[in-house]
Formats: C-alpha cells, structure tokens, sequence
C-alpha cells in the first residue's frame, strides 16, 4: 500500500551488516547529560566499556522544546526564527512554523529514508509528540518499514484506557512498549543491516526521578544484543533537559535544560582506529542536534559509495550537511559559538555573568512585567482565542529582573514574572533608552513556562505557542 516506504529497492539486494554497519538512535526526552549521568549509571559503563562509547561534554539544544529539536535532528533545519540578540542579528527559519506544522515531511531530507534506500530494514516508533505534535500532518506515509503508529493510535482510544489501564495493572510503563519494538527489530534480520530509531516521551519528561528505574531495562536489552552492537553506531541521547519543576528554577536546573545527553558509539572495526580519537576530540567542542544529523548523513553517504574503510582515517575537509557538520571527521564548522551554531541566545550554554537582581517594586521591573504580559496577550489575541483564557494579571512583587554583563555596555536582562493564576515564565528583555524615554523590547519571543502546566492549556492545544500562556477558563471545561 505505501511502495515508496518498501525496503526491498529494485535492482538493490538487502544488505548485509557485514558489510554495512547497522545504525541505532535511542532518544530520552527531557534527558540532559547530568541526569542521564546521574540516573543510568548500569548502562553508561556497559556502553563506555564494552562498546567504548563516547559521551559529549558540550552538547547544547537548538530550542524550547521538543519539536525544533526533532526538526534539527531529523532534517537538518531550523524551524523558528532566532531573534536578534548580543551573539548575533536575527536569524529567519528554513520556513515559518506554520508551514512546518502544515506540510507533509515526506520530501525532507531525511536520513532515515537514506538508509531505507540502500537496502537497510527501519523501524521507528511514533515520534508524535516532535512532528505530529499537536495538530500538524508530520509524516503522511509510515516513514519507515516498522512504524508505531498503529499502536499508539489503538492506545489512544477511550482516552487511553482500552490498553493503558491493562498495562498499568500490570505495572507496564510506555517506554516498555517502545524498547520491546526495537528489541524484537534486533531480533530479526539477523544478518541483515537495520536502522532503529525510537523516542522515550513520557519516562523522563516531567520527573526528575523518572530514568533511573530504567537503568536495568536498557542494560539488559543492549548488553542482550551485542552482536548487533558490535556491528552498529549506536547514539543515545537527550532532546533537551528537564524543563519543568523545582530544580528547574535554579541555575544548575537551566545548565542542564540546555545541555541534553549524547553518547555515541562504533562498530568494533573502528574502535582501535584513528576514528575514535576524532570523535574524542570533538566531545570537547560544542555540538548541537544540527551536528548529530549531518553524522548520520554522513554515514549514509559512505554506505551508498561503498567507503566505510575510509573512517579509519577521517578526512580532515568539513562534511556540512543542513546546518550542521559530521563529527566523525577532524574538522567541523569552525568558529563554534552559539552564533555560527543557530542556538537561540536564551538557551546557549555558554557562560553568562549577572548584575544583583533590580528591586521587584522599581518602575523598570514593572514596565518589564507589563510590556512581557502585553507580548503574551497580542500572542493571545492574534490567535483569536482569548475568549477561551482566563484573563492575566502580575504578581509584581514576584518580578526578577538580573541585568546581563555585556562588553558593549547593552542593557539585556534575564527575566522571569510569575502571573496569575500562577504562572511562571522566563526570558530575556533589553531596554533602550533615548533620552528620558525608556522602551522594553521582548528579546524571547517564546518565553519557557517553568512550572508545569498539565491540562491548564488544552482548549488551545492545538496552539503549540499558546497551550504554555493559556489557562482555560470555566466557561471552556
């Protein structure tokens, strides 16, 4: 019914893993390195040890959530418009959001259909929540050979109790239903190459102590397949940190946000070549989604040539694919700052140094709350729902407004307000002043909700920018 997705290609025989490498990439959502670090500690030394997996230091998230980083990861592309900020001048997305949420991603240039094409048999789960999230066509044809979508459409029924409620008498939790999946793949086609591609949503994305009792699980399973490994690169990884809670709301709580897991390894052939020392190197540089999938691209491109020796000695030239480049080679974009790297000034994990924080009940910090509940209340109205929003009001004695040190002398501030009925966002702003007139200008156009929202803002959820600012009103439930 969908021959586009068929792996078997005409003229092309199914390959062999001894011959080309099979490929896993395993996403923890909300999962930075520290957590990761912290909570899976079985996993990370059979990895490091057995596999001599490499973890990156510096790798920094591409946006606020999970969908512009799939778009990084997946496609190469960025799909928000980055605003004009102390690193750089504004930098306009590939497309407007909009266009991303409306078009059908089937003409992107993804690297799963690379290796679906050279023969590779591919699985990936139902990635819902970064490309069809929360109304948008996201992939029209199952993008892969095994896709999860049928199940999790069937999970979904009756508001998820057919299935859900006889998993969780059996003390099921989702990520088992997703690892089973990619444990019966590597299962299958034994001597056959494969590319499985799977997104744990819900283990660790609103709970700190989400992950560790997973350790077990994913020790199991990848220390069950080794033949499999011994023949693959392997990427696990974070699409972001945790981005809700107390820890949050802390500094450690925003270095992590921004600096999502990522640990990679290769097929044993490679593991005592000069490969290795490359990718070692490269752990120390700052790296984003972009780089992960001009890797991949990369890998799909030496398979089709038939060129894979050519890793044990990496060339020196860039591989540039998207907006990223491949860090399987000694060179990559240079310079890297968030500026050359498409990373949104607010979430850059480079160094920041702030003044003492402005007294809350000063006119400035109050023009700041004002001027920011404006912004979010023309968002509001542009999308012709206010009728649904319980109107908004400041807690102003809960203000914070730090001013950002700057060589140019720029007034930028890190600001986070908390709004009735208890809200709380940050972001920056910048103030300029002519004279004795003073003008705030919103530099974080999509400021983050740090408190958990639930189900506050589901009459707008098909609103991706507005479910975060939204609470419902009576007459909506």
């Amino acid at each position: 019914m969908h021959p586009k997705n068929l792996t078997e290609i005409p003229d092309r025989r199914i390959t062999n893993q001894t011959e080309r490498p099979n490929v896993y990439v395993i996403v923890f959502d909300s999962t930075s390195s520290s957590s990761f670090l912290r909570s899976m500690p079985k996993t990370l030394e059979l990895m490091k040890t057995t596999y001599k997996a490499v973890v990156f230091e510096h790798y920094n998230k591409n946006g606020l959530n999970s969908r512009p980083n799939a778009w990084a990861l997946l496609f190469g592309k960025q799909a928000y418009k980055l605003a004009k900020n102390p690193y750089s001048d504004e930098i306009v997305p590939d497309f407007e959001p909009e266009v991303a949420c409306e078009k059908a991603v089937e003409d992107e240039d993804y690297w799963m259909y690379k290796f679906r094409d050279l023969g590779y048999h591919t699985l990936q789960d139902w990635l819902g929540a970064s490309i069809n999230w929360p109304n948008c066509r996201g992939f029209v044809r199952p993008p892969a050979k095994h896709f999860m979508k049928p199940f999790q459409k069937r999970s979904e029924e009756s508001a998820g109790s057919d299935i859900r409620d006889m998993f969780a008498a059996l003390c099921r939790e989702t990520y088992e239903d997703t690892t089973l999946y990619l444990d019966q793949f590597m299962s299958a086609y034994m001597n056959e190459s494969q590319l499985g591609f799977i997104w744990n949503n819900d283990l660790a994305h609103s709970d700190v102590n989400g992950l560790f009792h997973s350790d077990e699980h994913f020790y199991q399973m990848l220390r069950k397949h080794e033949r499999r490994l011994e023949k693959a690169f392997v990427i696990v990884m974070g699409d972001h940190g945790l981005r809700f809670g107390g820890i949050r709301n802390t500094e450690i709580g925003e270095m992590e946000d921004n600096n999502p897991f990522l640990m990679v390894s290769v097929p044993a052939k490679y593991r005592d070549s000069g490969l290795l020392n490359v990718i070692k190197e490269n752990a120390k540089k700052l790296i984003t989604h972009y780089d992960t999938y001009a890797t991949l691209m990369e890998i799909a491109e030496l398979v089709k040539q038939n060129n894979l020796d050519g890793l044990l000695n990496p060339k020196t030239e860039v591989f540039r694919k998207g907006h990223g480049s491949s860090y399987l080679r000694h060179s990559m974009i240079e310079p890297r700052n968030c500026k050359t790297l498409r990373i949104p000034f607010e979430f850059c994990s480079c160094h920041k140094e702030f003044e003492v924080p402005l007294d809350p009940d000063s006119d400035l910090v109050r023009q700041m709350s004002d001027n920011v509940l404006a912004h979010f209340n023309f968002m509001i109205d542009a999308g012709n729902v206010t009728s649904l929003c319980s109107e908004m009001s400041v807690q102003y004695q809960k203000s914070k407004a730090e001013r950002l040190i700057l060589d140019d002398g720029r007034e930028m501030y890190r600001f986070t307000m908390t709004l009735n009925p208890s809200d709380v966002f940050t972001g920056y702003v910048e103030v300029l002043r002519e004279g004795d007139k003073v003008k705030i200008a919103v530099v974080t156009e999509r400021f983050e909700r740090v408190n958990e929202y639930g189900e506050q803002g589901d009459c707008v959820e098909n609103f991706e920018d507005l479910r975060p600012l939204c609470y419902c009103n009576q007459s909506w439930f």
